[in-house]
């Protein structure tokens, strides 16, 4: 299943031609973890938690059952559990309980080389806008620095151009060549779609350290 693993800031438009996109941030930042809302909390997983992020994901329609994302989260994280102790990070309704937000500060393969990467950061939609967003990679991005992890590696498509819009302001840029975990990079055909809905001067800026 081709999956992206990164996932909306705002409601995806999928009738935006799917090309997959590579993006990459070279090197850290100075970027503080970010406040939320006090009705939120931003916390690393807790056994359960799976459960609600397969419902998100299928609520999404990332996956076409709620076991398939389940079956999929089992075996790509909670195989790791140590690793998923410290770089699963999810944000949670302090008083429901109930799961916002998620991302998952994981990695990937580039030619038989572990390589840092973002997967699966998304926002439930009846929560889009409180900067959840934001927190979720302004985290990821932390535990990244603090493990000497960079750089970090993402995938996206045009469909999620508001996403990319907010990977861009945390200096993350598009890749012309390179790419990880098997994807192939359709840098060429995903820029023309992407300047329909992104301003001239971001574009110019997201192509500035393409390789």
């Amino acid at each position: 299943m081709n999956l992206s693993r990164e996932r909306r800031a705002a409601m995806l438009d999928r009738s935006i031609p799917y090309y997959n996109i590579i993006m990459k941030k070279n090197a850290p930042t100075t970027v503080s973890v970010l406040a939320l809302p006090p009705q939120f909390e931003l916390h690393t997983y807790r056994p359960g938690i799976e459960q609600q992020w397969a419902e998100l994901e299928h609520e999404i329609g990332d996956f076409p059952s709620v076991q398939e994302a389940s079956t999929y989260f089992a075996k790509m994280y909670l195989s790791r559990p140590n690793l998923l102790a410290r770089r699963g990070i999810f944000v949670s309704d302090k008083k429901s309980g109930c799961l916002v937000g998620a991302g998952i500060a994981w990695f990937d393969n580039q030619n038989g080389t572990p390589v840092s990467s973002l997967h699966w950061l998304i926002t439930k939609e009846a929560y889009q806008g409180r900067g959840i967003g934001s927190a979720l990679i302004a985290a990821a991005l932390s535990i990244y620095e603090k493990e000497n992890a960079f750089p970090v590696y993402l995938h996206t498509q045009p469909w999620s151009y508001q996403a990319v819009r907010l990977y861009h302001k945390f200096g993350f840029r598009l890749m012309k060549q390179e790419s990880f975990a098997g994807y192939e990079n359709q840098y060429a055909l995903a820029v023309p779609v992407l300047a329909r809905y992104i301003a001239p001067e971001c574009m110019r800026e997201l192509m500035d350290q393409s390789e």
